[in-house]
């Protein structure tokens, strides 16, 4: 069992190595900012006149709004991409060489192996949980993918609370003695 998080963070370490060039590929140019920009200036502009004419206002009021809001949102992703692209690359890492620590830990624990099992496979979803959707909202840019960090996060911080309490409460077993 403490050989899957091994290969785990392995895994998770080699991905994120060799997808960080991709990453860093996928970030948003400063073209793609302008535009972004330029969209966003031109939607309230637009929004605002038709807001000004309080006397005819247009028919199409709700679609002049909602191109407005959704060029807001498109223009705070950009930004949003642009700053947390490295996040990605750095979870990656941190998470593939957490696996491997826990993995090699584990082994050294006095309880049960069904524990151990436990453990480990929260310590493997969480981490992949927060990766795949840190990689998936960013290289992608598929913004609900985001939403299943949080709920990474607090599968590994469990599983790292659980973790804390064997070591507290039972300890590690006795290496065994060489002749």
């Amino acid at each position: 069992m403490m050989k899957a998080n091994i290969i785990s963070g392995l895994l998770l370490f080699s991905i994120s190595i060799f997808l960080g060039p991709y990453i860093m590929r996928g970030l948003p140019s400063e073209e793609g900012q302008v535009k972004a920009q330029t969209e966003l200036r031109e939607a309230f502009g637009a929004l605002a006149a038709a807001r000004r004419d309080a006397e005819n206002p247009p028919e199409d009021m709700a679609s002049i709004t909602a191109r407005a809001t959704q060029a807001h949102l498109n223009y705070d992703f950009a930004g949003f991409r642009r700053q947390n692209i490295s996040f990605t690359h750095a979870h990656g890492n941190l998470q593939g060489m957490l696996n491997i620590l826990v993995g090699l830990f584990l082994m050294r624990l006095a309880v049960p192996l069904r524990v151990k099992q436990i453990v480990s496979w929260g310590f493997i979803a969480g981490s992949w949980i927060m990766v795949g959707s840190l990689f998936i909202g960013n290289m992608l840019g598929i913004r609900s993918a985001m939403m299943a960090m949080a709920p990474g996060g607090i599968v590994l911080a469990l599983s790292l609370v659980a973790l804390t309490l064997i070591v507290i409460i039972k300890g590690f077993e006795d290496p065994p003695k060489t002749a």
